[in-house]
């Protein structure tokens, strides 16, 4: 059985295919948290040169129109006065491309993300480039949502494997100290600490002069 990509992996072979498939050097994949109602942008290439693009809340611009929409979206002689009207934001160092087109990715009733693809001139692409990259991306979809539910399992059962071993080596030992240090350990594994101190409290604080408990706030 082949060895299961990593969610980054898988984005940035499909992105590759797709420019290969589509014939042009420059378009994205992006990523929409419904949860955060954040757009992230984990595979764009701007000229065939990797861009680095910060995630953005859904709103106005050219990818959340194609994610709020969930439809296809061709511009197919855009200017940087129709990309301002549609509220988008140009990306990279490069001339605006005349060219733009976006299709949605969605599984079920949940839209993931778009794909896009951009290219010069004008009227590059048309209704059989709509469909090849519609095609695309809902394989693509089918994908991203199967990887998550592989990385969401595998974490749930490192999860499972660590708490298993724990309380294993809890029950196995002999006396409170033990316990503590099997804490600390698998907390400094945990965070990746170099350090990790679990303290035992043996027994009430006592005030300075007069004998009495500290109680909660200092008060005695």
């Amino acid at each position: 059985m082949a060895a299961q990509l990593d969610l980054n992996t898988l984005l940035q072979r499909a992105g590759a295919a797709v420019l290969r498939a589509l014939g042009v050097d420059t378009g994205y994949i992006a990523l929409f948290d419904e949860r955060t109602q954040y757009i992230e942008f984990p595979f764009y290439r701007d000229e065939g040169q990797p861009v680095q693009t910060p995630p953005r809340p859904l709103g106005t611009g050219l990818t959340s129109t194609v994610i709020n929409q969930r439809q296809p979206l061709l511009i197919s002689h855009l200017t940087p006065q129709v990309l301002a009207d549609l509220g988008g934001v140009q990306v990279g160092t490069g001339d605006l491309l005349h060219s733009w087109l976006g299709v949605p990715m969605v599984v079920g009733d949940q839209v993931l993300g778009m794909i896009n693809v951009q290219a010069r001139p004008a009227n590059r692409f048309a209704g059989g480039d709509i469909n090849l990259l519609t095609t695309i991306a809902a394989s693509l979809s089918t994908a991203i949502r199967g990887t998550r539910l592989y990385e969401a399992t595998q974490r749930t059962a490192a999860r499972d494997r660590t708490l298993n071993r724990i309380a294993s080596q809890i029950r196995t030992a002999q006396s409170v100290e033990q316990v503590l240090a099997v804490a600390a350990r698998e907390l400094r594994l945990a965070t990746g600490a170099a350090v990790s101190v679990a303290e035992l409290d043996t027994g009430p604080a006592e005030s300075p002069g007069n004998g009495h408990a500290a109680q909660p706030g200092g008060e005695a």
